[in-house]
């Protein structure tokens, strides 16, 4: 779709700068939760451009998103689609999880909206953070109105300390 309407990385990178913001305490939150020991993972069907744009510094062990080739003349050369959006987030927690070589009730998982149902029913600590569905809102661990990411650091303890 991006190539059928002509743009640019420097057009998507503009909307991006302009209609994206990055959730409150976003930055300090995931630094938290590296400094608690935990590996970061995104698990998306947004592109890779909204990550690097604004999490670009920030070494996520897996990401499983969408990604766009950029030509050097800036217009798309092609892409991959994950196959972890919607219903797949669940198989990608699992992948990571495999990958990491634990079990996927070690994982937490952050969700907003009905695509992350099963992801968050899958983890050890399935959070509704800003939620958007109420579906979600019934098997999470947690329902944390938006507004700030640092209110899930409750439920990530460093790791001398047992979820339970």
């Amino acid at each position: 779709l991006f190539r059928e309407v002509g743009a640019t990385k420097e057009k998507v990178l503009e909307l991006i700068r302009r209609d994206i913001n990055p959730m409150g305490g976003a930055y300090e939150t995931l630094a938290c939760l590296q400094e608690r020991g935990y590996g970061l993972a995104i698990i998306s069907g947004s592109i890779d451009l909204v990550l690097h744009e604004f999490y670009g510094k920030i070494p996520f062990r897996h990401i499983l998103i969408n990604r766009i080739h950029w030509a050097e003349n800036g217009e798309v050369a092609g892409g991959d689609a994950t196959q972890y959006d919607f219903g797949g987030k669940a198989t990608g927690l699992i992948e990571i999880a495999r990958r990491e070589g634990i079990q996927p009730e070690a994982c937490g998982f952050v969700g907003d909206n009905y695509n992350d149902l099963e992801a968050i029913d899958t983890a050890g600590v399935g959070i509704a953070f800003n939620s958007k569905s109420d579906d979600i809102n019934k098997v999470a661990k947690a329902v944390i109105p938006g507004g700030d990411l640092r209110k899930i650091l409750p439920f990530f303890p460093p790791f001398d300390r047992v979820i339970s």
